[in-house]
């Protein structure tokens, strides 16, 4: 079958659409890279970003030291992650590390984008050509481009998160025990990945939820390789601890100096409870309180569910959601995931939004790539009001510093977060819906037909 000439718009958009997209990507991780290097330690600010705790923790372990005592005790995470840095710090010049640190951080970036847009293209059955690939992970990384700025500057590990949930969303239906050992390593850099867990056993992903277990405890036991076994049960027990302190737990023994859930940059709506009612509120209550939320979200999203005549329960999990625009609300689900641990958290920042760049990877594709008879628009106003919420009130303006206080004080930002997700989940369910009776795409790429296959491809 030959294929039809191209019109002049065709022509921009496969020849020169692309460059500029290109071109926005680039210019993005160029500006990363700056950010970066300026995060990096100085002799006048010895101390910038989080790298430093990260970095400590290596050498201290590297040198048989107590990684939890090391440097400010600033090192709150599990002992995976001291171990898996130890070749920085082993580095004597903290700047050389850090500089290796942040380029590794771009580098995942870049992995999480590419799995990213794969997984999307994939469970969304979009073309696969290169301006709707360029066209996704452009738009979608400007959507998140605060939050990644941040975590680039301050040297996060949100990066190793995001990259091993992408890769586990992508092996979840072909090798599901790969996916449930990724999870489980996330797991160990970040405890909040294992809100995966309980959604794989609702949905009966037996395989890739035994998975989960078995990689969280083998990544928690691996540092037992160069700390010993009892060292390694000593330091997963005062983090554990630690985690049990932002719930409100108790427990005899060390525990890692975590900020308290009222601390003043959190803006996780777990927080906000907590800010707005005060320190007399106990933090069970709170988190009483916060469920409650959670509960109500979650109702507004079955019914949703119910509006677009999509199933949430009945009939779902196993093989039935293995085929067919299934796969696609699947991919909605595991976002909803990550906008549930970000915006119910004990604590977050605009930083840790990071893990939401495949969300809004998501939000981009339904976007960019419409089908015939979907409105998009209430998904355009809630990344707007997620964007915002994010940015506004300027951090770096003194006059308005009470109002940014008043902000984080109420979560605002992942209220915003949250009602992103619910436009979403309205657009994306009601496009899996229009993909299920055959609707066309409005708009196919050049060289593409209305059902997003190849003009002169076979079958």
């Amino acid at each position: 079958m030959t294929q039809p000439a191209l019109t002049g718009r065709d022509r921009f958009r496969a020849r020169v659409l692309p460059l500029v997209l290109m071109a926005v990507i680039a210019g993005c991780f160029a500006y990363f890279a700056l950010r970066m290097v300026r995060g990096l330690p100085s002799d006048a600010d010895p101390y910038k970003g989080d790298f430093e705790h990260f970095y400590h923790a290596a050498a201290a372990m590297a040198g048989g030291q107590d990684i939890y005592a090391s440097h400010t005790r600033g090192y709150i995470y599990p002992p995976l992650v001291a171990m898996l840095l130890i070749p920085l710090g082993m580095i004597e010049d903290p700047w050389t590390a850090q500089a290796i640190y942040g380029a590794i951080n771009l580098l995942l970036v870049a992995a999480t984008l590419a799995m990213g847009w794969r997984a999307v293209r994939t469970r969304l059955g979009l073309p696969a050509d290169r301006l709707t690939a360029l066209a996704v992970t452009a738009v979608g990384l400007v959507f998140c481009f605060e939050p990644v700025r941040q975590e680039i500057e301050e040297g996060q590990t949100d990066t190793l998160v995001a990259v091993s949930l992408a890769a586990s969303l992508l092996a979840l239906d072909r090798r599901p025990w790969l996916a449930g050992l990724l999870i489980g390593f996330a797991g160990n850099v970040k405890y909040q990945s294992l809100v995966v867990l309980p959604y794989l056993l609702l949905r009966r992903r037996w395989a890739a939820a035994a998975g989960s277990v078995a990689g969280l405890a083998f990544f928690a036991l691996v540092p037992a390789v160069v700390v010993g076994w009892r060292t390694n049960m000593e330091y997963l027990a005062v983090a554990f601890r630690g985690v049990g302190k932002l719930f409100g737990l108790s427990a005899p023994g060390a525990a890692v100096a975590t900020h308290d859930i009222r601390w003043e940059k959190s803006v996780s709506i777990t927080s906000g409870f907590a800010k707005t009612l005060g320190p007399d509120v106990s933090d069970t209550l709170v988190i009483g309180l916060a469920g409650v939320a959670a509960l109500a979200v979650l109702a507004g999203a079955w019914l949703i569910y119910r509006l677009r005549g999509t199933a949430m329960l009945a009939g779902r999990g196993g093989d039935a959601d293995l085929e067919g625009p299934r796969r696609g609300v699947v991919l909605i689900e595991w976002a909803g995931l990550a906008v549930a641990v970000l915006a119910f958290s004990p604590q977050t920042t605009v930083r840790h939004m990071y893990l939401a760049l495949p969300v809004f990877m998501i939000a981009a594709a339904l976007l960019l790539v419409p089908r015939v008879g979907v409105a998009r628009w209430p998904l355009a106003v809630g990344v707007a009001v997620a964007i915002a919420g994010m940015l506004l009130p300027p951090g770096n303006v003194e006059s308005v510093k009470p109002m940014l206080d008043q902000w984080r004080q109420i979560g605002g930002s992942s209220w915003c977060l949250v009602l992103m997700f619910l436009t979403l989940l309205w657009v994306g369910l009601e496009t899996e819906r229009a993909r299920a009776a055959g609707a066309p795409l409005a708009d196919p790429p050049p060289g593409y037909d209305a059902q997003g296959r190849r003009v002169g491809a076979a079958g």
